[in-house]
């Protein structure tokens, strides 16, 4: 789940610090200056690299199949 928006991590990106954030979240955050994680406000910096974790969004269409399409 993300912290943000409540629901299923969509185009999950995950923190330095292992908190799982949807990336649109993620840039919401940063587009109101602010560069921390929405979790525990562990410091990414400006230049943070949001990078999607693959691995998890495979697991998350197994698991839940179709989920990106409603988003």
């Amino acid at each position: 789940m993300c912290v943000c928006c409540q629901e299923l991590v969509y185009q999950p990106v995950t923190t330095d610090c292992f908190h799982n954030v949807c990336k649109s979240c993620l840039q919401r955050s940063f587009r109101a200056q602010v560069f921390t994680c929405p979790a525990c406000r562990y410091d990414l910096g400006k230049s943070y690299t949001m990078v999607p974790n693959k691995v998890l969004q495979t697991l998350l269409d197994q698991f839940f199949p179709g989920y990106t399409k409603g988003r």
